[in-house]
């Protein structure tokens, strides 16, 4: 459902840079790093704590290359990535600080452990072979959705299980945020989940905590990749001559399988119902124009508000309604001025906070309000088509 989440395409080539880089500290190196970092860090939010949570358990799982001491180590180059990637974000991390500050854009522990996983969780998924047989019992939010696979889990406990997911620094890597993600999902719960809040400025604006799980998803795949490895190997070196026949056919039908465990088809729609052509007459509103739409909608009824933003992309106009995960404290103050427009102390709240024009959409508002909109000459209207009706807030005629 947030497919932003799903952008996941720079990531592995973060993790292989940084795997260069403990390997060949260099100006180069580091500098890639950063590069990949940003452009993931840029998907979204969420993907910016994330792979900061990879690069930081990633590198800590191979202490031997980031604690010697040498005339090339690990750690100043990792600095100087730190810093490119920290002052490259700064455009963007800015406005999330002024908003964070002046509209209170944080979510506090008991809002995130309201989103955080269950164990449950890691046994729900969409695909829909394991929904149909099993899973739909666990099935909540899809986007809580965790459960990586059978052959994925078979994959990763053969790596594990073989030993190669210690022995190998990459393999080893995975692991380490994979357990990290892990934990750090289930948000509260998990004890160590308030101290990073408190001392970790990305984590004061995250909510879904359960979304950690998906880079546990990712350490997964790693960790199968690495288990599929070592079974061709075991295959390939085995005695019996037939074993190593197998290995090709093998591996098809575990990438076919994969991929049938993941299958959702076949995937529903819903018709779109095109903007009305009226919201069209926003746009003759002219040049530094502030548009409130009406009804205007409580705190409770906040995303109905979600309608207004896709008329809005026919008019682009600045707008007093507005929908997200996040309810600012000025939309509170706009919802308790405007509950009983239309009356004079709401039409001159309009007038103090800049609105210019005033959209109703005439079939959702009672008769009564509607016929009291003649009664205040300040509210020029400009446009109706029998419903849509769009006014100008002029001065209160002396």
């Amino acid at each position: 459902p947030q497919i932003q989440d799903q952008h996941l395409e720079f990531l592995p080539l973060a993790l292989w840079t940084l795997d260069r880089l403990m390997r060949i500290p260099s100006v180069r190196h580091a500098l890639w790093l950063a590069w990949w970092f940003i452009l993931q860090a840029l998907t979204s939010g969420y993907w910016l704590l994330f792979t900061t949570v990879a690069m930081v358990a990633g590198a800590a799982a191979r202490p031997r290359e980031w604690t010697v001491r040498t005339r090339r180590s690990f750690v100043p180059f990792a600095a100087l990535a730190g810093c490119v990637a920290g002052v490259a974000m700064l455009p963007f991390l800015v406005p999330y600080w002024i908003v964070s500050r002046e509209q209170g854009l944080t979510r506090s522990l008991e809002e995130v452990a309201l989103y955080s996983a269950h164990f449950s969780n890691y046994l729900s998924t969409g695909g829909r072979l394991h929904f149909d047989a099993w899973s739909h019992t666990f099935y909540g939010y899809g986007g809580d959705s965790l459960f990586p696979g059978v052959l994925a889990m078979t994959l990763t406990t053969v790596a594990v299980g073989s030993g190669v997911a210690f022995r190998d620094v990459r393999a080893r890597m995975a692991v380490a945020f994979g357990v990290a993600a892990f934990a750090l999902s289930f948000g509260p719960a998990f004890p160590g989940y308030a101290v990073l809040y408190e001392f970790f400025p990305l984590m004061t604006g995250i909510r879904g905590a359960s979304r950690f799980g998906q880079l546990w998803l990712v350490a997964i795949a790693m960790l199968a990749g690495f288990g599929w490895v070592r079974l061709r190997h075991a295959l390939v070196r085995a005695a019996i001559p037939a074993a190593r026949n197998v290995v090709l056919p093998l591996g098809a039908a575990i990438l076919i399988g994969v991929h049938a465990e993941a299958l959702r088809a076949p995937l529903s729609y819903t018709d779109y119902q095109r903007i009305p052509a009226a919201w069209d007459e926003v746009r003759n509103t002219g040049d530094g124009a502030v548009v409130a739409c009406f009804p205007f909608y409580p705190l409770e009824s906040v995303i109905s508000n979600a309608r207004y933003l896709l008329y809005s992309t026919r008019f682009f106009k600045p707008m007093l309604n507005g929908y997200s995960g996040f309810t600012p404290q000025s939309y509170l103050r706009h919802a308790e001025a405007l509950r009983p427009f239309p009356n004079r102390a709401s039409i001159d709240y309009l007038r103090e906070v800049g609105v210019t024009h005033v959209v109703v959409e005439g079939h959702l508002m009672s008769d009564s309000r509607l016929s009291a909109l003649g009664g205040f000459p300040d509210l020029r209207l400009t446009f109706t088509d029998g419903s849509l009706r769009i006014y100008e807030l002029g001065q209160v005629p002396r």
